[in-house]
Parts: C-alpha cells; structure tokens; sequence
C-alpha cells in the first residue's frame, strides 16, 4: 500500500507545484514590474446603508481614488417584471483539476446575490490566463 500512496502523493504534489508555477508565470511572480503609474481611478464602494462603517469605507475610497461612488442596490419588492443581471468575472484555470487551487470568489459572491432575491440573472464569466501575455 505505501509503495503505492507515496508515489501518488508525490505526483500530486509536483502536479500542482507545476501548476503554481505557470500561474506564477503569467502573472509575473518573482519578476521587477515597472515602475507604477499615477492613474485616475473610480473607486466602487458598496454600501448597505448609512452607517459608521459606510463613512470610514468612503473615507478609505477618498485616499484611493479621484473619484468614489457608493452602491447600494436594493431589488426587494422593485419591479418584478425587470430582470437584474449581475456579472462575476473569474480566472478559469488552465486544467480541470485546478478548480481546487483557485479561490472560489465567484461562487459566494452568487450565493450572497441569490440570498432572498427572486428574478435575478447571475452570469460569471471566466478569463483564461493563457491569453494573456506574460511579460
């Protein structure tokens, strides 16, 4: 049985120490980036009322970004006849078996919006990293 398992485990285990590495690759791990440039930005907050906790969340924002808006979406009891779609954009990983090293974002976050709402689209879109460039 060990002269079995072990060899697995250590398969395994070089399995996914290869897929880190590609990953790591693509998204530059290890490597100098260049030198970060002053960019004007939008920073999203989203808000669930007003609150102690919204005020320092959008003071945060201010140190951020030029310009902060806060979102709060309330769909409960609304129109049911309008339809509210949500997209979630999330890494597809390069194997199928790498589902498991990815952090599982997408699926809370639709959970989170499904939670007590009625006629609402959830779209998650996935991203390969093989089509980006890697330098």
């Amino acid at each position: 049985m060990i002269v079995l398992v072990i060899p697995l485990l250590i398969a395994g285990f070089v399995t996914v120490h290869r897929a880190y590495v590609r990953i790591g690759a693509v998204l530059g791990i290890g490597q100098i980036p260049p030198l970060p440039q002053r960019e004007n930005s939008l920073v999203v907050v989203p808000v669930v009322g007003l609150s102690r906790l919204t005020q320092e969340a959008l003071s945060a924002a201010t140190s951020l970004g030029d310009q902060v808006t806060a979102v709060y979406i309330c769909y409960e009891g609304e129109d049911t006849s309008r339809r509210l779609v949500v997209l979630i954009a999330e890494l597809e990983p390069m194997r199928a078996w790498q589902w498991i090293l990815h952090n599982q974002r997408g699926a809370v976050l639709e959970r989170a919006v499904r939670h007590d709402t009625t006629n609402v689209v959830v779209c998650r879109i996935r991203f390969q990293p093989t089509t980006w460039s890697a330098d």
